[in-house]
């Protein structure tokens, strides 16, 4: 909690950006400590997880690990591209994360 607080005094009153994402559905820019939660009803966050993938990386040489998954993100990426309600929220390692039912909140297309 000290290094959180420290944290805290030294970051307030910096802008800090968030993701551009973020910006596309109207979250612009905050201040450490201020409000940027808002209440949506009717969410729907998926998270993707390949099964297996820890082991085929370690047997696959790297160049293949990273081409398998630009080309699966690529197609995911393709996806939520159709469905405006539909925003990409995160990619990290083999998991990908979509939220739902956000209407009404995007300021501008992708």
């Amino acid at each position: 909690p000290a290094v959180a607080k420290d944290l805290i005094r030294k970051q307030s009153g910096q802008d800090l950006t968030i993701s551009k994402s973020a910006r596309d559905f109207g979250l612009g820019h905050m201040n450490l400590g201020s409000l940027v939660a808002q209440m949506h009803h009717e969410v729907t966050i998926l998270f993707t997880d390949i099964v297996g993938f820890t082991s085929m990386s370690q047997t696959v040489a790297p160049q293949q690990v990273m081409e398998f998954l630009h080309d699966l993100f690529v197609r995911f990426d393709d996806l939520v591209d159709m469905d405006p309600s539909l925003w990409k929220v995160e990619t990290i390692g083999d998991a990908f994360m979509i939220a739902s039912g956000l209407e009404g909140v995007r300021t501008k297309s992708r």
